[in-house]
């Protein structure tokens, strides 16, 4: 009965250890689906886009993904966005 108990709490322990939420991202990215897989986006903090090393996709938590093309912001609609500082 003592090996049996152990091995369900065992089991019960394992189960909750490997449903734990896994984080894809660092901090400062969050998780984008893109094409089937999932890639991380810098979040936008305020950065000029022409002096970064990330490229020009970020995560804006007001607009969601955020795209700088030909100096203009557009979110994933393709709507222009003034001024994301905002």
């Amino acid at each position: 009965m003592n090996r049996i108990n152990i091995f369900f709490q065992c089991v019960i322990f394992f189960f909750l250890v490997g449903c734990e939420k896994q984080d894809l991202c660092d901090d400062g990215y969050k998780p984008h689906e893109s094409n089937g897989q999932t890639i991380c986006i810098p979040d936008y903090v305020g950065i000029n886009p022409q002096n970064s090393k990330f490229g020009n996709m970020y995560y804006h938590e007001k607009y969601g993904i955020i795209v700088f093309s030909d100096g203009i912001w557009k979110n994933e609609n393709n709507q222009i966005i003034e001024n994301p500082n905002k």
